[in-house]
């Protein structure tokens, strides 16, 4: 199945755009996203945004599907799922 992430902010390019496509299993899970994540992209992204040895996003970055964030790493996925990788944003 293929699943849509929709990367925001300075994450884009460490991604090499800002819609990228990852092809996963049925019935893939949140966390099979993560792992997916980190084989592609892991190495290039800084470490104040991920964790290698755990293999998710940290310092307030989001991920969000359909206006809910995802934070269960069992939330399974769907073919054609849309997913919003977002930052905190700051300033004033």
């Amino acid at each position: 199945m293929i699943i849509g992430v929709r990367v925001f902010g300075v994450l884009s390019t460490r991604f090499g755009g800002t819609n990228v496509e990852i092809e996963l299993p049925e019935g893939a899970t949140l966390r099979d996203l993560l792992d997916a994540i980190d084989l592609r992209w892991g190495a290039a992204l800084a470490p104040e945004f991920w964790a290698p040895v755990d293999k998710r996003f940290m310092g307030g970055v989001l991920l969000m599907s359909e206006g809910k964030d995802l934070t269960e790493e069992s939330t399974r996925l769907a073919h054609g799922q849309k997913i919003m990788l977002l930052m905190p944003v700051s300033g004033g």
